[in-house]
């Protein structure tokens, strides 16, 4: 008798402002701390702030405390930034904490109640119950593709 394996997503849970949300590792570059970035007042989209340079990549940082409309971000005094890439693109996210990696049953996914999807829920697929907290997935192919069409 063959022992069925239940399929896991591999996650990071980062947190910003007061919330958690999760990556999928396999789309996280590197995570990077303390690095010097330059602000960038004028871009194409408004959610672009500033852009850093990493091994001679010159990578644009999205401000996930405006996309998500999070209390307002100083990010000269941020932690950490995780670069993300999806579709042979890259982008960095501000990010207050790294909190950990977590092996996630799909059993613990859960799709976004109809009575919480609005505007700023759009960035998230699903929330992950992870028994001591709920953490919203971040929907980096909604969040890549909204920024490519801006």
């Amino acid at each position: 008798m063959a022992i069925k394996k239940e399929a896991f997503l591999k996650i990071i849970v980062i947190q910003i402002g007061t919330v958690y949300f999760g990556i999928e590792l396999e789309k996280i570059k590197v995570i990077l701390k303390n690095t010097d970035m330059t602000m960038i007042p004028v871009m194409h989209s408004p959610d672009i702030t500033g852009i850093l340079n990493h091994d001679g990549d010159m990578i644009p940082i999205v401000n996930l405390y405006k996309k998500m409309q999070l209390k307002a971000l100083d990010l000269t005094n941020i932690s950490y930034f995780m670069v993300v890439s999806f579709n042979q693109k890259m982008i960095a996210l501000p990010v207050d904490k790294i909190d950990k990696y977590y092996n996630v049953a799909y059993t613990h996914l859960n799709v976004v109640p109809p009575l919480l999807q609005n505007p700023t829920t759009r960035y998230f697929h699903q929330i992950i119950d992870l028994d001591v907290r709920l953490v919203l997935m971040i929907d980096l192919v909604q969040l890549f593709d909204e920024l490519g069409n801006e």
